[in-house]
């Protein structure tokens, strides 16, 4: 990147840093070791509009989590959520109250602040949803997969407590740098910029540049490095005839006419 009024951006960029979901981070296994399981969030938390047929959509008066569970054979599979959550459902699901836990593990039992889920993978592809009514802010929570009497969990994302982050949040933002305009696309529950793209009205000649920021620091001349910047939703002037670079939740946006190179 280029300096910019005399202050020096260096971002060290690694494509591919971020992912959506961190499964199997925390497992752990209670009594076996012949057992092997992997979860991944696969869709969602999104809005649903058919708990019975659930698929992400724009509007709908639920929220859902689809999961995929890898490994092992399992005989059950349990979701913990937010003990507000009324989760509605096609066959198979059942849900135990606060405080009751997940049958023949101690996976939430004495936790009144949530309750479990028990669902029977579907097919061959062992994905489940987990589906409740209202909207939902995502949370970290657990998940499990049970073979006999050996089970493991993780730690992963699933449903929290009800939201009225869906009025509040702006879909999509349009940010300009001169005739240059990049539109900035949010998740509906998060808020959190799932995409960036020029706009069909910026000129040819405008660019943008996006990739994941691993570190950065920032240097005054006569002051030395200043320190490393928290990522965060900031702006850094770029000058009045280069660009302009956004950095949004560990992400770096950069655009103009004719940078970036």
């Amino acid at each position: 990147m280029r300096t910019r009024n005399k202050t020096l951006l260096s971002c060290a960029a690694v494509a591919g840093l971020l992912t959506a979901v961190d499964a199997g981070a925390t497992g752990y296994t209670t009594s076996c070791s012949s057992i092997s399981y992997s979860f991944t969030v696969i869709a969602g938390p999104c809005l649903v509009q058919d708990p019975n047929n659930p698929v992400c959509s724009t509007t709908g008066d639920y929220t859902g989590i689809r999961y995929q569970v890898s490994g092992s054979a399992a005989d059950h599979v349990y979701a913990l959520v937010t003990a507000n959550n009324v989760v509605v459902g096609g066959p198979g699901v059942q849900v135990f109250g606060p405080g009751q836990g997940c049958p023949s593990t101690d996976l939430g039992v004495g936790s009144q602040h949530e309750k479990c889920v028990k669902v029977n993978p579907q097919g061959s592809t062992r994905r489940f949803w987990v589906v409740a009514a209202g909207k939902k802010t995502p949370i970290q929570t657990t998940v499990a997969a049970k073979k006999g009497s050996c089970f493991k969990s993780y730690a992963i994302q699933g449903l929290g407590l009800d939201t009225n982050a869906f009025a509040a949040v702006t879909p999509n933002e349009t940010v300009a740098f001169k005739e240059c305009k990049v539109e900035f696309v949010k998740d509906p529950i998060s808020g959190a910029v799932s995409s960036a793209a020029l706009t069909a009205d910026s000129p040819e000649s405008c660019s943008l540049y996006e990739s994941s920021v691993e570190e950065m620091s920032v240097s005054v001349p006569g002051a030395g490095n200043v320190g490393v910047p928290r990522f965060g939703d900031g702006y850094v002037s770029s000058g009045t005839n280069s660009c302009i670079t956004r950095i949004l939740g560990g992400r770096v946006y950069t655009w103009g006419s004719p940078c970036p190179d």
